[in-house]
């Protein structure tokens, strides 16, 4: 992978910033694990929230990390196994 930080930039400050996926997300037929770092700078734990709140609930796993980042997995990548196990083993 290359770096390309004008084409993030652009995308961030652009098109990004009036995208809204949340109406399709009702519709996802199969179940969803939801992990969310609560200390998320890129997709503060409200915005999770709001997007596990969008999702069938019957197909939802919704996990918060406290002290997490926006990679949980490599922020506690201890807990997230654990839960990720969980979650395909169930």
């Amino acid at each position: 992978m290359r770096f390309r930080p004008e084409i993030l930039y652009a995308s961030a400050g652009g098109e990004q910033q009036q995208m809204d996926l949340r109406p399709g997300l009702a519709g996802v037929p199969c179940p969803v694990l939801l992990m969310a770092g609560e200390q998320d700078p890129v997709t503060p734990i409200e915005d999770a929230e709001e997007i596990a709140a969008a999702l069938p609930p019957g197909q939802l796993r919704f996990e918060r990390f406290a002290g997490v980042g926006h990679g949980a997995w490599r922020d506690d990548p201890a807990a997230c196994l654990r839960v990720l196990r969980d979650f395909i083993t169930a």
